[in-house]
């Protein structure tokens, strides 16, 4: 008779063993935006920095206060009010980190164009870039290398 009440608080002390034994499986990381296609940037979005590394130092640049993305068009809207150039934009996201390309729409700035990398997480854009003559930046973060310019955006609620 004894045996017979030993049986069930084995099998429950077992059981609570065997739950313990493995830790809670942790929550799945947010997948990365950069990957949702080329709507996925399309937006009004905020400049919180822009900066530039040239020869004699890192400058912040306050022209602009705005970049607006729509339909594959990138324009910076400037902080005293007016648009600058369009540029038209590309990206490969299949690519580590995803590249964006910018040429200029209106065929008569002489800007240049821009081949850069970029990373979307949530509603944060990091852009870095250079011109076309030079060598595409490796990474989005780190230091710029000469000529390379990074733009820190987040998007504008509406």
């Amino acid at each position: 008779m004894r045996s017979r009440h030993l049986l069930p608080l084995t099998a429950l002390f077992t059981l609570a063993a065997a739950s313990s034994a493995f830790p809670p499986v942790p929550p799945a990381k947010p997948k990365k935006d950069a990957l949702a296609g080329p709507k996925a940037l399309d937006g009004t979005w905020k400049v919180v920095s822009h900066t530039h590394q040239y020869a004699k130092g890192l400058r912040k640049l306050t022209i602009y206060s705005k970049v607006e993305i729509k339909d594959g068009k990138w324009v910076q809207v400037r902080a005293a009010g007016g648009a600058g150039p369009a540029y038209t934009i590309r990206f490969d996201a299949s690519k580590a980190p995803p590249t964006i390309d910018m040429e200029v729409a209106d065929g008569k700035t002489k800007t240049g164009a821009r081949r850069g990398v970029f990373r979307l997480e949530g509603e944060k854009l990091t852009v870095t870039y250079t011109l076309r003559t030079q060598a595409r930046p490796a990474k989005v973060d780190g230091v710029l290398a000469n000529g390379e310019y990074r733009w820190v955006l987040e998007r504008d609620k509406p």
